[in-house]
């Protein structure tokens, strides 16, 4: 059996452009899925953000108290305990509440604690390895997640909070407006 030399290398020119061919395409297929992924991803993310609007507006958790705070009003508080932290959501019944804001504040603004003047994030600091990360659901909800589950801890920090965002966020609600105009695209 002889093969031709013309045939031969036709044959290995087939192989390699086939190769390469399986390559270029492979490779484009990943980056399409790849791409594919992060959209799924970002939907995912904005799913559970809505779900958890939903749940804070028609559904009440077992662990919903109402308080009343000077300066906001009637407050309800709701805690799910998770595996390594508990989420917390907060409506209130008045007044604008922007999770930038507060992160903002919480850097500038002290706060009396066990007789000593610190910010809210050098409190936060002192209690958890992990930043606290607050969000804002609505104009009216917040979604706080403490990296904790010690249920006294929590409830030192979320006394701490509320004492904090009634006194030195209200304090501040005239400003929230400027503030956001300032940072929109």
């Amino acid at each position: 059996m002889t093969i031709d030399f013309g045939t031969l290398i036709g044959l290995i020119g087939i192989a390699i452009a086939v190769f390469f061919g399986l390559r270029i395409f492979t490779g484009s297929i990943g980056k399409k899925l790849e791409a594919i992924k992060e959209k799924v991803n970002n939907i995912e993310h904005t799913a559970n953000d809505v779900w958890a609007v939903i749940r804070a507006k028609f559904v009440e958790s077992e662990g919903t108290i109402e308080v009343q705070l000077p300066n906001f009003g009637i407050t309800r508080i709701s805690a799910e305990p998770g595996p390594r932290d508990t989420e917390y959501t907060l409506q209130i019944s008045s007044h604008k509440l922007s999770s930038k804001y507060i992160a903002k504040l919480s850097l500038e603004k002290n706060l009396k604690i066990d007789n000593e003047l610190i910010t809210l994030n050098e409190y936060e600091g002192r209690l958890f390895k992990d930043e606290v990360n607050v969000t804002s659901l609505g104009p009216r909800v917040l979604k706080i997640r403490v990296p904790c589950i010690e249920a006294r801890i929590c409830t030192e920090y979320i006394n701490t909070f509320l004492k904090w965002l009634d006194t030195i966020y209200f304090a501040a609600i005239p400003k929230v407006d400027d503030f956001e105009k300032s940072i929109k695209f």
